[in-house]
């Protein structure tokens, strides 16, 4: 099991916040969901203000997607 699902299963944080409606933002650094991706895709979309500037800039300096793994395709577009 990864950490992410054990925190998911024992704290479930996330997923309490946003079923409260309590606006928060993730520190990647620290929690970046490994489920749920079109959904948590989305939610990043919706919730920082300039997500979709970060993902036009990547898409801008990397249009070949050399630097874009599966993991990040996941993780920023909600698919591979």
């Amino acid at each position: 099991l990864s950490m992410a699902t054990i925190l998911r299963s024992q704290l479930n944080i996330p997923d309490q916040l946003q079923k409260e409606k309590i606006p928060f933002r993730l520190h990647w650094g620290k929690f970046v969901p490994d489920y749920d991706f079109e959904v948590w895709a989305k939610f990043y979309e919706k919730n920082l203000p300039k997500f979709k500037d970060f993902l036009k800039l990547r898409e801008e300096s990397d249009p070949n997607n050399i630097f874009l793994t599966d993991y990040w395709k996941l993780r920023l577009y909600g698919k591979m």
